[in-house]
Formats: structure tokens, C-alpha cells, sequence
């Protein structure tokens, strides 16, 4: 009689709720038995930096009998300096990887168009290149089932205006523009695309208002820095539901927040009144505010923040908000998450505190 067996569909059921993405986790479940290992190896996060593994993953994928292809859903691409040729044979390749969900390029200049990757989700890109007779926007459009776009200090090609007449919107979740690079002037093909959720990392005022212009109807989820311009206006963000701030406090950052406590080096940013109060006026909508602690600071997150933080809260006017988040990452997390949650409780409906630790939640609590 051979041994009972689970059908597929709840094997990758159970590893999709595990929770984790990390290779020794993944490969744990693995071990159950041999039926898991496809399962598995299709959600670890495929990594090719260097030439001796391109030729390694070429030669796998190529094997006549290969199941490789069929079970990659996570790849990444990041050649190292003066390697990128060897990596380049693998993109025309991608179109054999029906799983595929995630693709990752760093350092590539494209000379081809990618093909067609019916079932990706999430690209993200990285001091690429693309040529000027492929369209950005073009390729984006053949990937159908495309969400979620990370653009980081890319060269893209700009089309002439006979061409951008023909070039179509491509609707997007998320869309997170990393770099001061980026190009914002009308002939540009990323004035082309939509997105629900827009988030800015290391942006320029430039890039902020330019897209904020463009986007603004259409946002229900924003993510920046406190230091934007004190001449941006948010008038049209008016649909806007959860507003996300990085580096918003910490300690030695900005301006005392209590200047009498006995935690003298307790921070918060001397730009996050002066942002919030431009924004909150023209978002009714909006439900969800999460503060982002610096990375750097957390160390410091003790009991002496009750006061700090709650004089914070009531700065802002933040107590009839009904959800606030206050996320706090690497070191100390889980004394930080018991104090903060004290520290704003009753001050709004819905309150959470999150630790995180290497991009994994090790501490949450909250009340409603």
C-alpha cells in the first residue's frame, strides 16, 4: 500500500501560510518529503551575482529532463561589475518560467526587449538601462498581471511625442521611486503610469510634485519623508486612506519633543508637524497613520518616549484617528512594543504597534 499522501493544491497552501521566506525555513518543510520539494523550491528567492552561478543556472534550466524553470517564482539578477554579459543570455530565457511572479534586475543595460512575462507581479529595477527603440512603457504594457513596479535610478527612454501618442497607460498598485534621478519632464515614459499606492525614497521635490500632480486622484496609500518642501500642497490627494511616514522619530534626530522630560535625547522630526498639517486638512478619508521609528535610533526606545509620544499625539490631533501604527525595527523591539502601546492607548480607535527584526515581525500588540 503506498504511504497517504496530501494533494498539491494544500501543500502549497500550508508553505503560502508559513509565514516566512527564508531559505532554511522553506527547505525545513522541504525535508517532510520528496512531494514538498517542488513546492518549496519554487518559493525560495533564486539569486544569480556572478558568473560561475549564471553558467550553473543556464546549464540547469537548459537539462533535458530540468523541472527548474516550471518552479521559480522569485529571481533576481544582480551581476557584479564587468559580469553582466554573462548574465544577459538568461532574460530571453525568462519566457520558459511560467511561475514566475518576481523578477529582480540590478546593473543591466537591456539591448533587447524582455519578452513577455505573463505572470509577473512585481518587477523591480535598479541603476538599469532600457534602448531606445524597445519603449519603456511598451514592455511594461506586455506584462499583464504586472501590480507592483520599484524603479531605482534607471535610465529610461524618452519618447518623442508622435510616439507617446500611440503609447498606452499602464495601471499599477504600488508604485516606489527610489533616487533623485528620475526623470519628471513630460516627454518622460513614467509620467505613463498609474498607481493606487505611491511610495518616495530618497526623493527629490522635483520627483514629489511632480507625481503627486499626476497621481494625486488616484492615491488611497502614500509613503514619504518628512522633509518634503514646505511649498508642496497635497490639494490633490484629497482620496488618500493611509498615509505612511519614514524616519518620523528616534533619538538624535531633530527637535527635542518634550524639552523638560528626563529623556533629553528623545527626537521627532522637525518636519513632521509642519508636513501632517498639510496634508490632513484635504484627506478626510483618511484611517491609517504608521510612524516609522529610524533604523539607527531604536536603540535608544525606552520608557522615557510615554511622554515624548504622547505629547506627539496631541500636537497632531491625532486622537480621533482610528488607526495609528507605530513601526519600530532591529534592536530593543519587544520592550519598545509593550511601552508604546501604553503610551497610546485610548488615543485612537484602533492602535498597533509592530517590532520588526531583519523583515520579520518578532513583536506586535494593539487594541481595539
Amino acid at each position: 500500500m503506498s504511504p497517504p499522501r496530501l494533494p498539491p493544491e494544500l501543500i502549497d497552501l500550508i508553505l503560502s501560510g508559513h509565514g516566512s521566506d527564508s531559505r532554511r525555513d522553506m527547505l525545513a518543510c522541504a525535508l517532510v518529503c520528496r512531494d514538498w520539494l517542488v513546492f518549496a523550491r519554487g518559493r525560495l528567492v533564486i539569486r544569480i551575482d556572478s558568473r560561475s552561478k549564471a553558467a550553473l543556472f543556464i546549464a540547469l534550466i537548459q537539462a533535458p529532463t530540468t523541472t527548474l524553470p516550471a518552479t521559480i517564482s522569485q529571481l533576481v539578477l544582480a551581476p557584479a561589475w564587468g559580469e553582466t554579459p554573462e548574465i544577459l543570455p538568461i532574460l530571453p530565457m525568462l519566457s520558459n518560467f511560467p511561475a514566475l511572479r518576481s523578477l529582480t534586475l540590478y546593473f543591466i543595460h537591456l539591448t533587447n526587449s524582455l519578452p513577455t512575462l505573463p505572470s509577473l507581479t512585481k518587477l523591480t529595477l535598479a541603476s538599469c538601462g532600457f534602448p531606445a527603440d524597445s519603449g519603456f512603457i511598451c514592455w511594461l504594457a506586455k506584462l499583464p498581471q504586472l501590480r507592483d513596479l520599484v524603479f531605482s535610478n534607471c535610465t529610461v527612454y524618452r519618447a518623442s511625442a508622435e510616439e507617446r501618442k500611440s503609447l498606452p497607460t499602464v495601471n499599477l498598485d504600488t508604485l516606489v521611486l527610489d533616487g533623485n534621478d528620475i526623470p519628471t519632464d513630460s516627454s518622460s515614459d513614467l509620467c505613463l503610469l498609474q498607481a493606487r499606492k505611491l511610495t518616495f525614497q530618497r526623493q527629490s521635490p522635483d520627483v514629489v510634485s511632480i507625481f503627486l500632480h499626476r497621481l494625486g486622484t488616484h492615491l488611497t496609500h502614500l509613503c514619504l519623508l518628512p522633509d518634503v518642501p514646505s511649498t508642496l500642497t497635497f490639494i490633490h490627494t484629497a482620496h488618500l486612506t493611509h498615509l505612511e511616514i519614514q524616519n518620523a522619530f528616534g533619538f538624535g534626530y531633530g527637535i527635542d519633543a518634550n524639552a523638560h522630560s528626563h529623556n533629553q535625547s528623545f527626537r521627532i522630526s522637525p518636519h513632521l508637524h509642519s508636513l501632517l498639517g498639510r496634508i490632513t486638512p484635504h484627506n478626510v478619508r483618511l484611517r491609517t497613520l504608521i510612524f516609522h521609528a529610524m533604523r539607527a535610533s531604536n536603540r535608544g526606545l525606552r520608557g522615557g518616549t510615554v511622554t515624548c509620544v504622547t505629547e506627539l499625539l496631541g500636537q497632531l490631533g491625532l486622537e480621533e484617528l482610528p488607526e495609528l501604527r507605530l513601526i519600530v525595527r532591529e534592536s530593543g523591539v519587544m520592550n519598545v512594543c509593550t511601552k508604546l502601546r501604553a503610551v497610546i492607548r485610548g488615543c485612537t480607535g484602533r492602535t498597533t504597534v509592530v517590532g520588526i527584526v531583519s523583515g520579520r515581525v518578532v513583536a506586535r500588540s494593539g487594541q481595539k
